[in-house]
């Protein structure tokens, strides 16, 4: 039952995030702490943005907002497979 709602919530979640206009993900403000205090992006800045244009298919976008994202995704897929699978 617990797997259940985690495998529900995780897809709601996702289909929330895919569904915020574009516009207001790449214009909106940073989430980055880090960023917001010391004025210098982190390793991680940039990468809601990335995962954002990967799920609407802009590789292009995704990796200029952050390279990063060619690693972290798939472990996100591998992860919800797991919650999916296991």
């Amino acid at each position: 039952m617990r797997r259940v709602l985690w495998m529900f919530l995780a897809s709601v979640g996702l289909t929330i995030f895919w569904l915020i206009p574009r516009q207001r993900i790449e214009t909106g403000p940073t989430l980055c702490l880090i960023s917001r205090m010391t004025g210098k992006t982190c390793p991680g800045c940039g990468m809601t943005r990335a995962l954002h244009a990967l799920l609407h298919g802009r590789f292009h976008d995704a990796l200029q907002w952050n390279w990063r994202i060619a690693v972290v995704a798939p472990l996100l897929a591998l992860a919800y497979l797991r919650l999916l699978f296991t």
